[in-house]
């Protein structure tokens, strides 16, 4: 372990800079080989992915992986391409692939497959994060360096396109999108769970606003969709999740998470979307931490077998928040624990919370972020140039990764800007190669 802890003192930002070459190759390892097997060049559909490092099974969330092909099949190739081996699926596309009836689209025009828990649009997030270079010309997240001046790659001190902070208080997304806003809405106010406003005041990317009876009709489109979309998930056949996941499986890839996010649905569909996420070999379904979720979802989960698994933003930060609450409504509730949200709204060390909830912890999500009192403050980085310590956090999992009780799963959220020149599977990879360097 004495071995294993030093690495945690090595300077992060020399790490990225001597494993520029390992940037640009994947962890395909061919099969049968050990986790120490030499990383080969990328080629596509060649391989199968391992990102079990040092017993620690490395992974990421689809959302991870914006601007790829649609699909369960764009997924599986983007996997691959970025040498991960476990996966957090999100809902999107899922029951496209496995039969779902046509929805709405958002944008009150034509019908679009595989709408997500409660009528919002599959599909992975379209194109990559605003990128560009930094000052002087220098490519944001240039392998091996900072920008002129010493000053990290990206835009000055982090911040995104136009000065807006990357992962600001209150949980903003790239582009100042919120996250997991108040009763779960979408980007820009979009609410789940009911399909979205019809005519959107002011319009929406230049479309007009419609007039009332036109609003009238596409609601009751809305409405008349998702009543057929529950009548198809309440009869959906468990074996079409099952081939689903055979062609994952076919891949190298294991699906532990679905995120299906479904508090907002009856205990019906709740309940269908956890048979469907064991159909598919995980083993919890994750939604954004809240109390009514942690009250609804746990006791369906525990019915199921499963795990109801939540993921936080910055709640750890409010002074009444809390969290043993939530958990001591079902045994079956656990945390998805973002160490990133946690270090960069609180700056306090995620590797004592995970010491201390390490039973109630399923998955931890790892992002590399600005702490609280740093300018700009829990802004999200590039890996290796923040200040979460993601070394320790990872080798305190290699340390106990053989204990019942621990946290097994460590996945990639992949939320800094990405840079004009690469693309998310890129910077998945990148991060891969990160965490292999640390645990390898």
């Amino acid at each position: 372990m004495k071995d294993d802890m030093s690495k945690t003192r090595v300077s992060r930002r020399n790490f990225l800079g001597t494993t520029a070459a390992a940037a640009a190759a994947v962890a395909v390892i061919p099969l049968g080989s050990g986790c120490t097997a030499e990383i080969t060049p990328m080629a596509t559909g060649v391989g199968i992915p391992n990102s079990n490092f040092g017993g620690v099974p490395v992974g990421t969330i689809t959302y991870s992986f914006r601007g790829i092909e649609s699909g369960m099949e764009g997924i599986i190739k983007a996997c691959t391409e970025a040498g991960i081996s476990n996966l957090e699926l999100m809902s999107q596309g899922i029951e496209q692939w496995c039969g779902a009836p046509e929805q709405p689209s958002m944008f009150g025009g034509g019908m679009m497959m595989g709408a997500a828990p409660g009528g919002m649009p599959g599909g992975m997030p379209g194109g990559a994060a605003p990128g560009g270079a930094a000052p002087g010309g220098v490519p944001q997240g240039a392998p091996g360096g900072a920008a002129p001046g010493g000053m990290p790659q990206g835009a000055p001190g982090g911040a995104a396109p136009g000065g807006m902070p990357q992962g600001a208080p209150g949980g903003s997304a790239p582009g100042g999108m919120p996250q997991g806003a108040p009763g779960g809405a979408a980007p820009g106010g979009m609410p789940q769970g009911g399909g979205m406003p019809g005519g959107m005041p002011g319009g929406f990317g230049g479309m007009q606003q419609m007039t009332e009876e036109e609003r009238a009709a596409q609601q009751k489109e809305r409405e008349e969709a998702a009543a057929r979309l529950k009548e198809w998930r309440l009869a959906a056949p468990m074996e079409k999740f099952a081939e689903l996941k055979k062609l994952f499986d076919d891949a190298g890839i294991s699906i532990h998470i679905v995120k299906f996010e479904p508090s907002r649905l009856s205990d019906e569909e709740i309940d269908y979307m956890f048979k469907a996420a064991k159909a598919l070999g995980a083993k919890g379904v994750s939604e954004e931490l809240s109390d009514s979720a942690c009250q609804k979802l746990g006791p369906i989960a525990e019915k199921n077998g499963m795990y109801a698994v939540f993921h936080n933003h910055m709640q750890f930060a409010q002074a009444d928040f809390d969290v043993d609450k939530l958990l001591a409504y079902s045994p079956a509730n656990m945390l998805n624990f973002d160490c990133g949200h946690y270090f960069g709204s609180t700056g306090k060390s995620p590797v004592e919370f995970i010491e201390k909830y390490h039973d109630r912890i399923f998955s931890i999500h790892l992002k590399d972020k600005t702490g609280p009192n740093t300018t700009p403050a829990n802004a999200n980085q590039v890996w290796g140039q923040g200040e979460t310590p993601l070394a320790e956090v990872l080798l305190l999992v290699k340390q106990h990764i053989k204990e019942e009780g621990w946290p097994k799963y460590c996945d990639i959220e992949l939320e800094y800007t990405i840079p004009a020149w690469s693309d998310s599977v890129r910077e998945v990879r990148k991060c891969v190669n990160y965490a292999r360097g640390i645990l390898v």
